[in-house]
């Protein structure tokens, strides 16, 4: 029994130590599968890595070699290009612009919708519209005060037209002032007619009225006041402005207002607003909610020191551009029997002054919104790193055969190849024109060629060639254009005896603005 037992217990002792060794077999075949799977696993990894590597290399490669067989040959030529834009914008005379905001420039200078608007004078004055038209065209005339429309008919033999006196303003808000609306582009200038006390400027089109302008005048004349006057395009309009002043205080509304302090009015379209003053308004900013119409001036002035004016003091008055229709670089013309000449630079911005009269030039840095003058006789060139207003004073002549006036000086950018203009009645009356200098013989007068220029005056800074000359020209509507489509400078000035004058530009290119 027990020896039976004794095999038995063998036999389950033998049979448990061939499933523990089949469950080793079973133990070291998975073991080894598992190696195996790592193995594979590593060189599988390993063959990745290496083949990454080996793309990233050869990217890295091809990268560098396009790069210096296609992009930085690509990259010199733009850069050549650039150089070579540069050196024709120099050699034009003219910048190009970038403005994201710019959609394109108004290279005709004429338009058919006006806001004519004048200031309070000192004298009795008659105010009126000079209109430049190359064919007949029917304006319509809205007088601010009044709800209805009159309808005219402009030609070549009809080209000024006398407004009522309730366009004249007077300190405060009042409805002084006309809208013309033509069915053709048209050049409007706005002009008062008195004995002694005439002055006109160009009239900007409503469509570049804007919303932030710069103001020029000039120290007062004894007890004459410097006027801003401006009229909004539409109802409900906040204007603020904002004064800089040397000295002295503003009166309104029962109020003083000191240096950096801000008047905010209400106006409405067809209203205009107008303040005085006998402080020097150069350099105040006037800010609106929608775009308005400015002029500025002065009741009556010298543009210099009485000790030595010649002549008597004349009204001035022009149209203010807006600080987004200025430019960097400016010619200033001959004016002819008018060899002294004041001309303020008006900063908006810190800005960088070039200045050239005659050999010799000087640097100037202006802050913003301050002011520089200074003198010349025949030509002169100004260059800055910002836009700047320049305007230009003609000194007022002895024995009663001229006086001052207030003139505007559009950038070289601002220049047309053509204008239509009109000469008023009741002067010895010039044009100045500025263009570059090898393009002098390209200009004619109503068809006649304007080569043969006696008194010729010609100014270079760097590769800007510019010359300038003045002539004689009677009363009427005139057509000057550059058969090379070449853009010039023109303005329109005149003498009056006793005592009188008047100066404008005769029109603009305007940059459209989205």
């Amino acid at each position: 029994m027990a020896e039976i037992q004794m095999q038995v217990y063998e036999e389950i002792k033998r049979e448990d130590d061939d499933h523990r060794y089949d469950d080793l077999k079973m133990e070291e075949k998975k073991i080894k599968n598992d190696h195996v799977v790592v193995l594979l696993w590593k060189k599988w990894i390993k063959t990745n890595c290496l083949a990454l590597t080996i793309n990233m290399l050869t990217t890295g490669i091809i990268l560098t070699v396009i790069y210096f067989i296609v992009i930085a040959p690509l990259r010199q030529k733009l850069a050549d290009i650039d150089m070579r834009l540069t050196a024709i914008e120099k050699q034009n005379g003219t910048k190009l612009r970038e403005s994201e905001n710019v959609e394109s420039t108004n290279l005709g200078g004429k338009d058919t919708s006006f806001m004519v608007i004048f200031q309070e004078g000192i004298l009795p004055t008659t105010p009126k519209i000079l209109v430049a038209s190359e064919n007949t065209t029917r304006l319509s005339i809205r007088y601010f005060n009044q709800n209805k429309i009159q309808t005219i008919t402009m030609d070549k033999s009809n080209t000024e037209y006398n407004l009522s006196k309730s366009v004249l303003p007077s300190v405060g808000i009042h409805m002084a002032g006309v809208e013309l609306h033509s069915d053709e582009g048209i050049n409007v200038y706005g002009f008062s007619l008195g004995a002694g006390v005439s002055g006109g400027y160009s009239s900007m089109p409503t469509r570049f009225a804007s919303i932030k302008y710069i103001i020029p005048t000039l120290p007062a004349f004894y007890s004459y006041k410097n006027m801003i006057a401006l009229t909004p395009c539409y109802q409900n309009t906040v204007v603020s402005i904002n004064l800089k002043l040397k000295s002295g205080s503003v009166a309104y509304d029962n109020k003083q207002y000191s240096n950096n302090e801000t008047i905010r009015i209400m106006v409405n379209k067809y209203d205009t607003f107008q303040l005085s003053t006998s402080s020097d308004l150069s350099g105040t900013l006037v800010t609106s909610s929608k775009p308005v119409i400015v002029v500025s001036g002065n009741q009556c002035n010298s543009a210099i020191p009485i000790n030595i004016r010649a002549g008597d003091c004349n009204p001035f008055i022009e149209s203010v551009l807006p600080t987004n229709q200025l430019d960097s670089m400016f010619i200033t013309p001959y004016i002819s029997t008018r060899l002294n000449n004041t001309v303020r630079i008006q900063a908006v911005n810190s800005t960088n002054l070039t200045i050239k009269t005659g050999k010799k030039a000087i640097s100037k840095t202006l802050n913003a919104r301050e002011f520089l003058d200074f003198y010349y006789n025949t030509i002169s060139f100004i260059s800055s790193s910002e836009d700047i207003l320049v305007t230009s004073y003609p000194h007022g002549l002895s024995e009663r055969k001229g006086d001052p006036f207030m003139m505007t000086i559009p950038g070289v950018n601002q220049y047309l190849y053509e204008y239509d203009f009109v000469v008023p009645t009741g002067f010895d009356s010039y044009i100045s024109i500025t263009v570059q200098s090898d393009a002098t013989d390209g200009l004619f007068l109503d068809g006649n060629s304007l080569k043969s220029q006696s008194s010729v005056f010609s100014i270079s800074e760097g590769m800007n060639n510019f010359s300038t000359f003045s002539l004689p020209i009677s009363t009427g509507l005139y057509r000057i254009e550059h058969k090379k489509k070449v853009r010039f400078g023109l303005w329109i000035y005149g003498n009056g005896d006793p005592w009188d004058g008047y100066g404008y530009p005769a029109g603009m290119a305007y940059k459209a603005y989205n």
